[in-house]
């Protein structure tokens, strides 16, 4: 039975009753559980009327979530969720390109851009560069005559 190693899972907080004979719901941490459901030999209308319905915030959310991981864990121990973070591969590879391209030099920390391909060549910008220069000139010593 799922759940059956988390007994608090199941304690009853609530019930609901009706009249002897008819269905009953019992609230726990994991919400309402119905309980004695009219069977089909004993069916005599093919429509059923809710005459209860409730909403009810969960307070204990931590606590409820730390049960079901643990119910997980116990479960199915190949999964293990056990909350560490780990790094992906990208991560690894990042950090690899860091420890391995790292220099000090004059007080300062060097590190190379962390491309995924080494080999990375740029376009020789250098007039966009001195166009945006002159730009900006400009715009100070129209600011400046303010």
């Amino acid at each position: 039975m799922i759940g059956n190693n988390v007994p608090d899972a199941y304690t009853p907080y609530d019930i609901a009753t009706g009249p002897a004979g008819s269905p009953h719901a019992t609230r726990s941490r994991l919400g309402w559980i119905v309980w004695n459901l009219i069977r089909k030999d004993s069916i005599t209308e093919t429509n059923a009327v809710v005459n209860r319905a409730q909403l009810t915030a969960i307070h204990e959310n931590n606590k409820l979530d730390s049960l079901v991981r643990k119910s997980i864990n116990l479960d199915f121990p190949e999964l293990l969720i056990d909350d560490k973070k780990r790094n992906s591969i990208e991560d690894n590879y990042f950090l690899k390109q860091v420890n391995e391209s790292i220099e000090f030099e004059d007080g300062h920390y060097q590190v190379a851009l962390p491309f995924r391909n080494k080999e990375v060549k740029f376009p020789n910008n250098v007039s966009q560069g001195l166009n945006r220069l002159k730009g900006l000139k400009k715009q100070d010593d129209k600011e400046s005559e303010v």
